[in-house]
């Protein structure tokens, strides 16, 4: 009587690599059996590798109103994988500073600067101080006399502001001695 007995399992070895992945391909690694009379083997698929991305490069420059972008390509050949990120705006270039309203003696100026990229409609604003009252010369409105004071005062000539100093008395300017009644040998004169 024939009787079947049953095949043995496959003795594999190691698995070998056939075919290395990239980042655009899997790759392939096999084993075989190591019985020497069997051909038979067994393949499987290796993952993908990870991206050989190359160092950023600048690709728009950024400016004060706009962000820049930056590109990094993978370096495996054939492969169309990239990143970008973007750059962060630069400060602004700011001109000098312009007069743009001139202070008085009541009110502050203000003066601007701004930002010199062309499309830029950046600006900074500062006050400048108070400039003096322009006082003119002084002008006695009231003359003074012997037993009272005088004053005088000075206007700004571009706002209201004045001001009023005292006139000192003058006092008494006595003429020269007249004679009223002359002196007798009897009775004293009066001047």
């Amino acid at each position: 009587d024939i009787k079947s007995i049953p095949m043995i399992p496959h003795a594999f070895g190691s698995w070998t690599l056939t075919k290395a992945p990239t980042c655009i391909e899997t790759g392939i690694e096999q084993r075989k059996c190591t019985a020497a009379e069997c051909s038979y083997s067994e393949s499987r698929n290796v993952a993908k590798t990870s991206h050989a991305l190359g160092e950023w490069t600048l690709t728009q420059a950024p400016t004060c109103i706009e962000t820049g972008v930056e590109q990094r390509k993978c370096t495996t050949p054939k492969c169309k994988y990239s990143e970008s990120r973007d750059v962060e705006k630069t400060n602004h270039i700011l001109g000098e500073w312009t007069l743009t309203k001139a202070p008085t003696c009541v009110e502050l100026g203000i003066e601007q600067r701004k930002c010199t990229t062309v499309e830029c409609s950046y600006s900074e604003s500062r006050d400048v101080a108070q400039i003096s009252h322009a006082l003119g010369e002084w002008i006695i409105t009231k003359e003074a006399c012997c037993e009272s004071k005088g004053e005088q005062k000075r206007t700004c000539s571009m706002c209201v502001y004045s001001e009023t100093k005292d006139l000192d008395e003058l006092g008494h300017d006595f003429l020269a001695p007249i004679v009223t009644k002359e002196p007798t040998c009897t009775s004293t004169g009066i001047e």
